[in-house]
């Protein structure tokens, strides 16, 4: 058995689920406001109403009350609509157009280091099978083993490279992260925000109804008519919309959190196939030792990954053949291709998810006040 630590070999990649559409009930649950918060807003509502019913129900200082109504909130709408289609687009693009992303750049790595090992593999040297590659590299007139190990020396510069290129996508999915991190903070700041005002309107509609129903009480129909058409209308509508809109941003917010978690997996994924692919060099340096009495020097490459220093021993007669240098490469092919596979998954979930926020998300008209009630 090749010398791949014991967490590496178990790593298991799922791809995670997409996003589904955010319901109404849990945009609503999503933020929870302090009771203070709740009893400031409360105390606003009932302000904002009783200046509000101290007009004239046909007076322009009336109609300007109530249009304050429909503008409420908007200037976080709007940033809330800003950051999910910053996320309806990311999924697709990166950032940095289509195609240069991370995690795109990442699999075009894995793909070059596939076909680099898949050169290098024991198998493709003599296709009977490792058992006569075994023997024909025992003959002791033969320069075929000479000939298989000289691959490494010539592949030693791509797959430096390769190995390289692999760390530095790692680094690029950790920057990655990080902006993620930045923007799901300025996402939940906005959803909080669009959870006050959510809860603002849901007081207003209490102190509107209950108003309505005083003016009926008090004989003034005609006035009790134009508050419920007017003002409770419109604040109902913008109680939907604010609604709306927390449903989208949870949803983006969610959207964002699996992109970090597949950056996660994938800087995981990478450490497991750089970490084989190390070993599986390591192991082949073993066995020319072995088999040759000849040294092969790769230590451009095997010392890129200190941490892999579990060095496979040259011992006569033990592990340093050729059936383990065949299932260190086996090791290596199982670490890519799982990876591939978990970035398909992962690809499939983002565009689905993406898809679905972009069907949810509501089309913000143009500014038409400040979007402070009063």
């Amino acid at each position: 058995m090749s010398d791949v630590p014991t967490a590496a070999r178990n790593l298991t990649l799922t791809p995670p689920a997409a996003v589904e559409v955010v319901t109404d009930e849990q945009a609503l649950g999503a933020v929870d406001l302090t009771p203070d918060a709740r009893q400031r807003l409360r105390d606003r509502a009932a302000t904002f109403v009783a200046e509000l019913m101290s007009l004239e129900a046909r007076s322009p200082a009336f109609a300007h009350k109530v249009a304050s109504l429909t503008s409420m909130g908007e200037q976080d709408v709007r940033a809330a609509a800003a950051q999910s289609s910053r996320v309806i687009i990311r999924p697709a693009t990166g950032t940095a157009g289509a195609g240069s992303d991370a995690q795109t750049r990442v699999a075009t790595t894995l793909a070059r280091l596939r076909e680099i090992v898949r050169h290098l593999e024991p198998s493709r040297a003599q296709m009977s099978g490792v058992r006569k590659v075994l023997a024909r590299f025992a003959g002791s007139g033969s320069d075929a083993m000479g000939d298989y190990f000289g691959r490494y020396r010539s592949s030693q510069a791509e797959l430096n490279t390769v190995i390289t290129a692999l760390a530095a996508g790692q680094d690029d999915l950790r920057r990655d992260n990080a902006a993620i991190d930045a923007e799901k903070a300025t996402m939940w700041a906005t959803l909080t925000r669009l959870s006050e005002y959510h809860e603002l309107a849901s007081a207003l509609d209490d102190r509107l109804a209950a108003a309505v129903v005083a003016l009926e009480g008090a004989g003034r129909v005609e006035d009790a008519t134009t508050v419920r058409a007017e003002a409770v209308t419109a604040l109902r509508q913008r109680r939907q919309d604010l609604l709306t809109q927390q449903a989208v941003t949870l949803h983006g917010f969610l959207a964002l959190d699996l992109v970090r978690r597949t950056n996660l997996d994938l800087i995981r994924g990478v450490d497991r196939a750089q970490r084989t692919t190390i070993v599986a060099l390591r192991t082949a340096m073993s066995v020319s030792r072995a088999l040759r009495q000849q040294d092969l020097v790769l230590e451009q490459i095997v010392g890129l990954d200190a941490a892999a220093t579990a060095f496979v021993q040259s011992t006569a007669g033990s592990a340093a053949d050729v059936a383990t240098l065949q299932q260190a490469f086996d090791d290596v092919f199982t670490s890519i291709d799982d990876l591939a596979s978990f970035q398909d998954g992962a690809r499939a979930a983002l565009e689905s998810t993406r898809g679905a926020l972009e069907g949810h998300s509501p089309k913000v008209p143009p500014a038409t006040g400040n979007g402070r009630v009063g």
